[in-house]
């Protein structure tokens, strides 16, 4: 099952590479990862997803927390979490944009970005979307950008 883990550093160069390399050496795969400025210039957001044991975890944790920049770091789940995945796809078949144009749900904002080029805008969490991507059957191109996540 996929671990989110948040990290607050302070945003200097090459931090992000310092992590990421931990993570190479150790061998800890991260599936999903994304960096955002905060509201406070000098400090950024990490938001890393892993699919480890929970033993794993604990040891990318505490490797991590090693690293002289991280200021913050902490496990979170959808229960004590805000968390929006985005997707931007192209479709070849109009029926399905319809279909997913008009698909009710509240965990996810269903958007069409070009009629022309039928792509569309899907923002929500991310089993939601998986759930839904598992229905379409024409997509022609797809871009995710990676979990965000912020702590309730």
């Amino acid at each position: 099952m996929d671990k989110i883990i948040l990290i607050t550093v302070l945003n200097e160069p090459g931090v992000l590479n310092k992590i990421t390399g931990l993570c190479r050496r150790r061998r800890y795969n991260i599936n999903s990862l994304t960096v955002s400025t905060t509201e406070l210039k000098n400090i950024s957001h990490i938001t890393m997803i892993f699919d480890e044991s929970p033993d794993k975890i604990d040891q990318i944790m505490a490797q991590i927390k090693k690293i002289i920049e991280v200021i913050k770091i902490e496990v979170v789940d959808d229960e004590n979490s805000f968390n929006r995945e985005l997707i931007i796809l192209e479709l070849s078949d109009k029926k399905e944009i319809i279909k997913l144009t008009n698909f009710k749900n509240k965990n996810l904002k269903i958007s069409l970005l070009d009629k022309a080029k039928n792509i569309l805008e899907i923002t929500g969490d991310a089993k939601t979307i998986n759930n839904l991507l598992e229905s379409v059957i024409s997509i022609k191109k797809m871009v995710r950008s990676g979990l965000i996540a912020l702590k309730k």
